[in-house]
């Protein structure tokens, strides 16, 4: 089944061999998990042909994704480390679909359609790979639906949290987005950090290449982004802002490690270092939170930020365990 399941990834398997998989996929949960896994590893990193696959690869892959899951348990378990050492996380598949656009003889969608869902924790990051080779940077906290291919007039996704959508083009199958604000975000080839995550009160967008249409759950355009502006929507204060992103690394600076503060309030700031640093803050009715931070830090533990907060007079703290508890500075 191993030779099998290599076939159908690299889209070398004819319809007899889909059959096949597909029997056994249904068989049991645990063929779907091991599909899964391997599938997601494949977008990952480079497996080899099918013809050179052999039991003995076959455990060593499976031993590899192993190693990996384990790694990252630890590594969320333990509180001090350094933002810079944020793994990128082989995160579960909670689902599988096999389906294709073109010609389908079979209706192997209508037979086995689940859809895939990738997430990452607090603490963790990650990048995968869409159907359509589209490359997605997962920020902490986000989760991300799709089918296992992409199928009829778009390119459907869900998401919620924080992402850097890198769209492969293709204008007659746009991606249509479905955030958690109910606001669609509709790309037909573009590159644009999205900020949608459901606890928050507003929804960013920064577009860093080509055009982006959003529209409302009717499908109705409510604004058209140009290359190089960002914009929000503030449903608390019930204002939409626009503009030139005057620094895009302030946006998207997460991507390639950087934990930055731009005039951020704390109430910004506490949350955002929880979704970095898989903390949780404990905060008193009387703290001020109107204070604001402007720093920018790559490589510093949670600790180190705090210590700099303390230094400049705006917080005290004390940590136990991974719950970090604030309180007005002496």
């Amino acid at each position: 089944m191993n030779k099998l399941i290599y076939k159908y990834i690299n889209n070398k398997a004819n319809l007899q061999e889909k059959r096949l998989l597909l029997e056994w996929l249904n068989e049991s949960i645990e063929n779907k998990r091991t599909f899964s896994r391997i599938k997601q590893l494949h977008g990952i990193t480079s497996l080899p042909n099918e013809e050179e696959v052999s039991n003995t690869d076959f455990r060593f892959l499976m031993n590899r994704i192993e190693q990996k899951e384990r790694r990252n348990r630890l590594f969320r378990l333990t509180f001090g480390y350094s933002a810079a050492a944020v793994i990128v996380a082989l995160i579960f598949v909670l689902g599988l679909q096999i389906g294709y656009r073109k010609e389908r003889p079979i209706n192997i969608i209508a037979d086995g359609v689940v859809q895939m869902e990738y997430s990452t924790p607090y603490g963790v990051k990650g990048k995968i790979v869409l159907p359509d080779s589209s490359v997605v940077w997962l920020n902490s906290g986000s989760k991300i639906g799709f089918p296992s291919k992409f199928t009829g007039n778009s390119r459907n996704v869900t998401f919620n949290g924080e992402a850097y959508f890198d769209v492969k083009k293709d204008s007659l199958y746009p991606m249509k987005i479905n955030t958690s604000h109910n606001l669609n975000v509709v790309v037909t080839g573009t590159s644009f950090n999205l900020h949608s995550y459901s606890e928050d009160s507003f929804f960013s967008l920064y577009l860093s290449k080509g055009k982006v249409n959003i529209q409302d759950k009717k499908g109705n355009v409510i604004h058209m982004l140009k290359e190089d502006e960002s914009i929000e929507y503030n449903f608390r204060a019930k204002e939409i802002k626009t503009r030139k992103a005057l620094e895009p690394s302030s946006i998207i600076g997460w991507k390639n490690g950087w934990l930055i503060f731009d005039e951020e309030e704390l109430t910004s700031v506490f949350k955002k270092m929880e979704r970095w640093y898989g903390v949780s803050f404990k905060i008193p009715a009387n703290f001020n939170l109107n204070n604001k931070l402007t720093a920018k830090f790559r490589e510093e533990s949670a600790s180190q930020v705090l210590d700099l907060m303390k230094k400049i007079s705006i917080i005290d703290y004390t940590i136990k365990d991974s719950v970090v508890f604030i309180t007005n500075p002496l």
